[in-house]
């Protein structure tokens, strides 16, 4: 049998544990494929852990694994892109027991899937991240970084409608979504994937990125809109930013200062979770008057994104922008209507 821990949504914190074999497991996932639901409510639809949940979500109360859940986002330009169908008759030569469904932003010029592969035996939490890399490895080293978390929720399928919406809650409106791809496969009578002699294999870290984060740009934030209170709170924040390599900067720029980063593990947050450490960073900063500009907010968020085998994030800066515009005149706002 094999244990699922699911969420009512990435918004419920109160999971319900199951049991399926795993013919029940793919038929589950496959009806699920097959019912609608909007893109734009993607954080509504059902989530779930591959495995057994013995407390609040996070990776320390993970009590094993039962089956792999990778996301698989190449770009379609990469050498290592894999669409649906080649996938699906690799798994098939393999002879494995797998799901395979398209995820929200699939389209056909460049399919995005999640993998989910049975395991001939549970993984227990501290051989996860072993496991991570040694799945990684047999597929050419293509899942996205952020399925290494053995807390991450991953959605179920759906015949997803209408447009996603982007970090901070928005509808992408030059989505193609004429262009979405669907696809849905699995093998209910394959076998468990054998699990590797983990005393053999060396895997204690992630490895680095390929590609440094873009170096933040000097530019101004640009304020168009931004009432002038908030304006006064960015400045005054900014204005008492130390020099870059100072040991006042490299403190609040370190993952590890609460007073920055706060408390809650970064894997914790699904949906946007990058935009949304940013927004929660800038608000205590801003609540709290401690120093915080778009640069020191930008190489934070990289050396967070770093910490956690994060991939390479184009638009961080812009993220980092919106945030602090956000929460500054948020923050002003709530101030001047008490």
């Amino acid at each position: 049998m094999f244990d699922i821990t699911v969420f009512d949504g990435a918004r419920k914190t109160a999971p319900f544990a199951a049991q399926y074999d795993w013919p029940d497991l793919c038929e589950l996932f496959e009806e699920a494929s097959q019912k609608p639901w909007c893109r734009s409510a993607k954080l509504d639809q059902m989530a779930y852990i591959p495995g057994l949940l013995t407390g609040p979500r996070c990776s320390n109360n993970i009590a094993h694994l039962s089956f792999g859940s990778y996301d698989i986002d190449t770009a379609s330009d990469d050498p290592a892109y894999t669409n649906f169908d080649t996938m699906r008759d690799a798994l098939e030569s393999m002879n494995v027991g797998y799901i395979l469904a398209t995820s929200t932003k699939s389209l056909r010029s460049a399919h995005r899937f999640r993998l989910i592969i049975r395991f001939e035996q549970r993984v227990l939490p501290q051989n996860h991240l072993a496991m991570w890399h040694h799945m990684n490895g047999r597929f050419g080293g293509i899942f996205d970084r952020s399925t290494h978390d053995a807390s991450r929720l991953s959605f179920f399928p759906a015949r997803w409608t209408g447009l996603p919406r982007s970090a901070d809650g928005q509808d992408i409106a030059d989505w193609p979504e004429t262009d979405s791809f669907q696809a849905f496969a699995c093998n209910a009578d394959g076998p468990g994937v054998v699990l590797p002699d983990f005393s053999n294999l060396n895997h204690p870290v992630l490895p680095a990125a390929t590609r440094e984060p873009r170096a933040p740009s000097s530019s101004p934030i640009q304020r168009n809109g931004v009432s002038e209170k908030a304006t006064e709170l960015l400045e005054t924040c900014a204005a008492i930013v130390p020099d870059k390599g100072s040991a006042g900067y490299r403190l609040a720029t370190n993952p590890s200062n609460r007073l920055y980063a706060g408390t809650r593990a970064f894997g914790e947050i699904q949906g946007g979770r990058m935009f949304r450490f940013l927004c929660r960073v800038a608000a205590r900063a801003f609540s709290r008057g401690l120093p915080i500009n778009a640069d020191l907010l930008f190489d934070l968020a990289t050396a967070v994104n770093k910490e956690n085998g994060g991939h390479h994030r184009p638009d961080l800066r812009r993220e980092v922008e919106r945030a602090l515009i956000k929460e500054a005149q948020f923050i002003s706002d709530a101030r001047s209507h008490p």
